[in-house]
């Protein structure tokens, strides 16, 4: 199973779909074949490397941010790992991702959240 799980992860990447294409392309005899394999093969390399599509597609992908409010109570807020990690030192320090912690503490201590799992 974790086999198939990494080989399934391979074929979703745009990268291999570019070159499965292309190298189709190569192989492929007929011209409306070629063409119709160039066309797919440039749409993916442009859509999937402009920032400006994919950006705006995580946007509409994404949840919309909720404002809390102080009315608003919870029982339990859970914080999601991964905000710290090692150097090559083996010290400790919080990554680019501590934000999660540190908005955490704060709806703690604002009164939003009672406990943090």
């Amino acid at each position: 199973m974790f086999l198939l799980s990494k080989i399934f992860f391979l074929f979703l990447a745009p990268f291999v779909w570019l070159m499965i294409l292309l190298a189709w392309y190569f192989i492929a005899k007929k011209p409306s074949s070629k063409r119709r394999i160039k066309i797919a093969a440039f749409s993916i390399a442009i859509v999937f490397s402009n920032p400006f599509i994919y950006h705006n597609f995580v946007l509409w992908y994404q949840a919309k941010p909720v404002e809390l409010t102080k009315q608003q109570q919870f029982q339990v807020g859970i914080l999601l790992g991964g905000f710290s990690t090692y150097d090559k030192h083996n010290k400790g320090f919080f990554s680019e991702y501590s934000d999660r912690f540190i908005e955490t503490v704060q709806l703690y201590h604002q009164g939003i959240i009672k406990k943090i799992l």
